[in-house]
C-alpha cells in the first residue's frame, strides 16, 4: 500500500520510537532487579518511582546500582522532589522517590507555604457580536 506522506512520516517516527524503546529493555530489567517493588514507566528513559522514607534508603539504592556499575550521572536538587539520573546500560535511569506528607518517615514533605496561580480567562468575540457558549461547535 502506498501511504500519504504525512502517514508515512508518522509511521517512520513510530518505528524509530519502537527501536529506541527496545533499547530500554536491559535497563528496565536492571531497575526491576534492584528495586522489584518500584513503579517503572518509560519515555525516552527508564523512570523509577517508589515511596521513600529516608535519604539513607536512597543512598542504599544508589549503592545497589553502583555495585552493578550503574553510576550517578546527574543529581537535580530540589526542596520537594530531588531526582537522581544514573548512567544506565543503554539510557538514563531516572530515580524519583515519592515522599510522604504524613507519618513517621525520616524524610517527609512539610507544608511551608502556598503559591497562588492566576490564569487568564478568554472568551471568543467576533465582529458580528459575542459568540454564545454552546456544546455544539458546529452551531
Amino acid at each position: 500500500m502506498k501511504y500519504n506522506a504525512i502517514v508515512r512520516q508518522r509511521l517512520d517516527d513510530l518505528q524509530k520510537r519502537i527501536t529506541e524503546t527496545k533499547l530500554l529493555n536491559d535497563d528496565v530489567n536492571l531497575a526491576m532487579e534492584v528495586m522489584p517493588s518500584a513503579h517503572i514507566w518509560l519515555d525516552n528513559e527508564v523512570n523509577v518511582t517508589w515511596a521513600a522514607t529516608s535519604m539513607s534508603e536512597v543512598k542504599e539504592i544508589l549503592a545497589k546500582f553502583a555495585k552493578r556499575h550503574i553510576m550517578l550521572e546527574v543529581f537535580t536538587k530540589s526542596d520537594s522532589s530531588p531526582v537522581w539520573y544514573l548512567k544506565g546500560l543503554n539510557t538514563s535511569i531516572r530515580l524519583c522517590p515519592h515522599w510522604s506528607i504524613e507519618g513517621s518517615a525520616a524524610c517527609r514533605l512539610i507544608k511551608v507555604g502556598e503559591d497562588t496561580l492566576i490564569t487568564p480567562k478568554y472568551k471568543l468575540v467576533c465582529d458580528e457580536g459575542e459568540v454564545e457558549e454552546t456544546d455544539d461547535p458546529a452551531a
